[in-house]
């Protein structure tokens, strides 16, 4: 999981065990309970040790804490995690995530965490985020990447979600910029695999509207 992570206005950090933020804070995304942006690093409330990893979308933050997970700051869409649509300042528990969690990523308004029993996602789904066949969204996890096995790392864009999975690159999502990698601009809610990267692929990594991969030690 990242020690480190950025938003589109603020950055988040494991430091000695715990989670600390900072930059802008008008939807409470640096967890210090205020809405009061900071040019230095703020601790987050109740994250004193036991944080592993953390990602931020574009206006939440999500940790991973004694392998649950919990989130804070805007929450429009659920991406919190928490069955409600209530921005919190602080970190909530993410519902039914409470251990076993290995990685986290965060896209513009959704989550998703990888488990040893695969993927699960929360928040917007409009553009088939979750990868489980449908546009429906959920306030709280559901699974997500539908017939993948074997995960490794994931990684989401601002809308879409890219994983190494069984040696192979696949992504889903929004798909307007060719982001998906799959030779066309059309949206997909389901795993398609990135053209090429079919083996050798270790890990991912993903900005707004594309995606990279490290393949046999090298860069795509």
């Amino acid at each position: 999981p990242a020690l480190i992570a950025h938003g589109w206005g603020h950055a988040c950090a494991v430091v000695d065990g715990g989670a600390q933020c900072w930059g802008l804070n008008d939807d409470g995304q640096l967890g210090d309970g205020t809405t009061t942006q900071s040019r230095v690093p703020v601790r987050v409330t109740g994250l004193m040790t036991g944080v592993t990893g953390v990602t931020a979308g574009q206006y939440h933050t999500c940790a991973i804490v004694d392998g649950g997970v919990q989130c804070w700051g805007r929450n429009t869409s659920g991406q919190l995690g928490n069955d409600s649509t209530t921005d919190s300042f602080i970190p909530v528990q993410v519902e039914g995530l409470t251990s076993g969690v290995l990685s986290i990523t965060a896209g513009q308004d959704f989550t998703c965490a990888l488990t040893a029993t695969g993927l699960q996602c929360w928040g917007d789904n409009g553009s088939g985020q979750y990868g489980d066949g449908t546009l429906t969204s959920s306030l709280v996890p559901v699974a997500g990447g539908v017939g993948l096995t074997n995960i490794t790392d994931i990684a989401a864009q601002s809308y879409g979600v890219c994983v190494a999975a069984d040696g192979a690159a696949s992504c889903w999502g929004h798909n307007g910029f060719n982001n998906l990698g799959d030779g066309t601009t059309i949206d997909r809610n389901t795993p398609g695999t990135v053209l090429g990267l079919t083996t050798g692929v270790t890990d991912v990594g993903a900005g707004a509207f594309f995606g990279c991969a490290i393949v046999d030690g090298g860069i795509h």
